[in-house]
């Protein structure tokens, strides 16, 4: 088998017409490849119903101190790599990662540097330093790494178990903002928190995280379009969710992407010719029904909403400028090899009791301010290179949500905590590219998961069964092959 990698790890670019858009063929599966994507699936599973404050309110020391050193992993984190394991020990580990290297160099190259930062900062600033970089930057390589091992099936599987989850989270976001209750408690640094104006938590835990999350998922649901009932009222529960999650951000992003795509989605059915009168007609509706359900949504809500109270500005926002002025408190050689967190805990110290900062939500400050310049850029380079891996040729809903996940990455301070919101990210933009492969209408979105091969890079590694060779013609694509 070993002898069949370099081949099968050749991307095979399909010259197929746009109006040809067949349905890809089946994949051959492996029990190995089952149980790894049963592993990751319960993986998923676990990081969206299992929140650091459900753990905090069961007894367990995940975010807080104290406790056993095996608390501070996460449920997710032991399935996937467990998942990462079994997919990969029955084939050698380190010629999967090497034959995953030459597919997919951004990937590793992001993994390997992830690695290197999180021994830098144990060196520098002990485990405290670097334990949230296993959580947050580096379970996304190892989530990549292994969907990349999986067929279509099992990740379009997974992305629509997360999809029906976040839909879950956002009906119960909207039950907990009409009756002013909470499902899980809510805590802050390990303590109960009550807020002057109610956020619902759901299951994500907290306001932003969930608002982050489910904004992130919304623009997705661009490639689901069967059944459609289904996509409407699950794009209308998180729509209305991030009212009830209270994160500005979120609403404003979302409504400025949406508008986007819409557009752009207009524009190439124009161009493509295929513009008909029932799609003018349902913008045309969209456009006179958005206006009219802002205003029912505030009569709904009313002047009790965060967003309808502080939309404009306020200490929080405030706290988004602010927060550049850390740098004056640190030398320029701690700007270049970081702070760590004590040194943030006392530049937060000093700009609380000077300033009316609340915190520093900007996860760009604040990565800088604990990794340091040198290992900060190479971190941004390698975040940057690994997007691009993972958007080419992928979904328009796909590349509208990695946006809305880095601008609202920015206002936050989710990457630089234990977070999941990076590896969901990358649960839904590989599989809504797998998505949008086996329904047939995306065929360029195969390379963005694997190549256009019936094999690609997860059927090398499954099974030994030969991948027909595909003529590049488009003829060849558009009609069956009489000689099979």
């Amino acid at each position: 088998m070993a002898q069949d990698w370099p081949d099968a790890l050749r991307h095979q670019r399909l010259r197929a017409p746009e109006r040809a858009r067949p349905s890809a063929p089946p994949e051959p599966v492996s029990l190995r490849q089952d149980f790894a994507g049963l592993l990751t699936l319960l993986s998923v599973i676990a990081m969206l119903t299992v929140s650091d404050h459900l753990l905090t309110w069961v007894g367990n020391h995940y975010t807080t101190p104290g406790g056993n050193v095996l608390e501070k992993l996460h449920p997710s984190t032991y399935l996937q790599y467990l998942a990462f394991l079994a997919l990969t020990l029955p084939v050698n580990p380190a010629r999967y990662i090497a034959a995953l290297a030459a597919a997919k160099p951004a990937l590793i190259v992001y993994a390997a540097a992830m690695a290197a930062i999180m021994a830098y900062c144990t060196w520098r600033f002990g485990i405290s330093g670097a334990a949230f970089i296993n959580e947050s930057l580096m379970m996304p390589a190892i989530m990549a790494m292994t969907l990349y091992g999986l067929p279509h099936v099992w990740r379009r599987r997974i992305f629509l178990a997360a999809l029906t989850l976040l839909v879950a989270d956002a009906a119960i976001g909207l039950v907990e903002y009409a009756l002013k209750a909470r499902l899980i408690p809510y805590y802050i640094s390990g303590k109960p928190h009550e807020e002057p104006i109610f956020r619902a938590t759901a299951l994500l835990g907290h306001p932003l995280k969930n608002a982050a999350v489910l904004a992130t998922f919304l623009c997705v649901f661009e490639v689901v379009r069967q059944p459609p009932f289904l996509a409407v009222l699950g794009t209308v529960l998180i729509s209305l969710s991030l009212l009830a999650f209270g994160s500005r951000t979120a609403f404003v992003v979302c409504l400025g992407i949406g508008a986007l795509v819409v557009v752009i989605l207009s524009l190439r059915s124009l161009k493509r010719e295929n513009f008909s009168y029932p799609k003018l007609i349902g913008i045309l509706m969209m456009l006179l029904a958005v206006p009219l359900a802002l205003g029912l949504l505030y009569l709904i809500f009313g002047e009790q909403s965060r967003i309808a109270q502080t939309l404009f500005w306020d200490t929080s926002a405030e706290s988004r400028l602010l927060a550049f002025k850390a740098f004056d408190r640190v030398t320029p050689a701690e700007i270049f090899f970081g702070v760590g967190p004590e040194g943030i805990d006392r530049v937060l110290t000093y700009m609380k009791s000077t300033t009316t900062l609340t915190d520093i939500e900007n996860v760009w400050i604040l990565l800088l301010l604990n990794f340091g310049l040198m290992s900060w850029t190479i971190f941004v380079l390698a975040f940057g290179w690994l997007m691009l891996t993972l958007l080419k040729g992928a979904p328009m809903g796909a590349k509208a949500a990695a946006v809305v996940f880095v601008v609202m990455s920015s206002a936050t301070n989710s990457l630089a905590v234990k977070d999941s919101s990076l590896v969901l990210l990358v649960v839904a933009v590989m599989g809504a590219a797998s998505y949008a492969r086996l329904a047939g209408y995306s065929p360029r979105a195969a390379s963005a998961g694997a190549s256009n091969s019936r094999r690609g890079f997860a059927g090398s590694f499954g099974t030994t069964v030969p991948s027909p060779r595909v003529s590049a013609s488009p003829r060849a694509v558009a009609m069956p092959n009489r000689s099979a």
